[in-house]
């Protein structure tokens, strides 16, 4: 007989801490399928996964969960097969202001902590608004910050330029 859960108790296991993993609300997976369409659509041969698959932090000996990834080289996996990704090259979350962590919190540092990651996209839920995070050739990361259905913003490390018109489109 399986054993079954509340989404209260849903937690995730790291570095011998238990972390709770809170749900997601009706438009921030309307979003992450959104831009799993696009992506798909438009990056070729590049691989994309969904939030089922998780980006191994080897920092904090866990996982996070983004809810996209793309990886752009020969996809590496830690526990093969497929227990967690080792080597994004972009990462996305979708944040919301009312849940009190507008932009992202902590994952941008870890994610900035990812030697294969070259970008971090932040899509905000409750607002035409996104922040994209660029690894320099130096190491350091510059901004930049769209805001509203006419901005849009260029993916390079997918060669993707993503429109917030077509990323909000039919998310309600």
């Amino acid at each position: 007989m399986p054993t079954f859960i509340t989404p209260e108790e849903y937690e995730v296991w790291k570095q011998g801490e238990i972390f709770p993993i809170l749900g997601t609300t009706p438009k921030q997976d309307a979003l992450a399928v959104r831009l799993t369409a696009l992506f798909v659509h438009h990056v070729g041969s590049h691989r994309v996964h969904s939030s089922s698959m998780p980006v191994v932090v080897p920092e904090n000996g866990g996982h996070a969960h983004c809810e996209l990834s793309v990886v752009t080289t020969e996809p590496a996996y830690a526990n093969a097969p497929n227990f967690g990704l080792m080597n994004p090259t972009l990462v996305v979350d979708i944040v919301s202001s009312r849940r009190g962590d507008p932009r992202g919190g902590s994952k941008p540092r870890v994610y900035r902590g990812l030697p294969s990651v070259e970008e971090i996209l932040l899509v905000t839920e409750d607002e035409f608004d996104v922040e994209l995070y660029r690894r320099q050739d130096d190491g350091t990361w510059i901004l930049f910050h769209a805001v509203g259905l006419e901005s849009s913003v260029e993916l390079a490390s997918i060669g993707y330029t993503l429109r917030l018109a077509e990323l909000y489109e039919n998310v309600g």
